[in-house]
């Protein structure tokens, strides 16, 4: 029995006392994969002072991952676990509190009128339909007995340029000086948001980030590599409608566009071939018009890059 599950039975007046062995087999499946025994100690230890509910994705664990000689994400047994919860976490432990008297915040963009007196405790914030861009959030967390605590974060600090801050700016950086507000008001410890993890320069989405740039890179040259596929049939086509088998048509390959090697070819070279072959033969024969779709920075490769990626492909002639 590990250490964990040897705490749970000692534990007395805690939600600790909950888990099953098999609920928290699963935990250690899940939310918690990967995790140390002491690890996973400290994670139950955090559900049940916050009373947050690891089965409804409250709280959970993070392991950060490395990348193998292969270039692919396994499991790092030295990187430490990161306990996380969302601003909703933060949200609920406070409202547990019979002192919590409420949360405000809003976005500040460009153009407001907004003002913090931190001497006073007090925030302005005033504006009209005509507002610029973003610059960031304030909030303030109100408590019964305590001076309330103000936040301010700066938009640029915290954009993490991923797909859902540029999809949802105002609401994600309005999370941000919330989760911060009301961690500082409840002393909330031992516990992080996604968003504080990005403002510390931890890239936690890179296991995400990174195989979606892989696979946009993929994509691309799958692409590139099927309409080259279609034009170079095509160019092939017309050789052989002229009676120009392949040893010739590389032949006028390099002395058209000095490349005898067809791989070699860019869809330029290979407009600039077909053009040759049909003047030279005074006819007009119609092409497929080229249309190379890509993504991002997905270009035409260069000369070598685009051998390489030709590679094994078998060619017409």
């Amino acid at each position: 029995m590990s250490t964990a599950e040897k705490h749970l039975q000692v534990v007395q007046g805690g939600s600790l006392q909950q888990y099953s062995r098999e609920q928290i087999d699963t935990i250690k499946r899940t939310v918690a994969k990967g995790v140390t025994d002491a690890e996973l100690e400290m994670f139950l230890t955090l559900c049940a002072r916050y009373q947050l509910d690891p089965f409804l994705k409250e709280i959970w664990c993070y392991k950060r991952q490395k990348k193998d000689r292969n270039g692919q994400y396994v499991d790092d047994p030295n990187a430490p676990a990161i306990i996380m919860t969302s601003r909703d976490g933060y949200l609920k432990v406070a409202q547990r509190d019979e002192n919590f008297d409420g949360l405000k915040s809003f976005v500040v963009r460009e153009g407001d009128d907004f003002e913090i007196d931190a001497i006073n405790d007090t925030v302005k914030h005033k504006f009209g339909t005509k507002r610029g861009k973003i610059v960031g959030a304030w909030a303030i967390c109100y408590h019964k007995t305590r001076r309330p605590v103000i936040c301010f974060v700066d938009f640029n600090e915290y954009n993490a340029g991923s797909q859902v801050w540029n999809k949802y700016p105002s609401a994600m950086i309005q999370k941000v000086a919330e989760a911060f507000a009301l961690k500082r008001q409840f002393g909330i410890s031992g516990l992080v948001t996604h968003e504080e993890l990005q403002s510390e320069f931890i890239d936690i989405d890179a296991r995400e980030v990174e195989p979606q740039k892989e696979k946009v890179a993929a994509d691309a040259k799958r692409k590139f590599k099927k309409q080259w596929m279609e034009r170079i049939n095509a160019l092939s086509s017309l050789a052989h409608d002229y009676g120009i088998d392949g040893d010739a048509l590389r032949e006028i390959g390099l002395a058209v566009v000095g490349k005898q090697d067809p791989t070699k070819w860019t869809f330029d070279d290979m407009d600039k071939l077909t053009d040759y072959l049909n003047v030279d033969h005074q006819q007009s024969v119609e092409v497929e018009a080229r249309e190379v779709e890509t993504d991002g920075d997905a270009s035409e490769p260069v000369e070598s890059e685009q051998k390489n990626l030709l590679d094994g492909e078998e060619l017409p002639f």
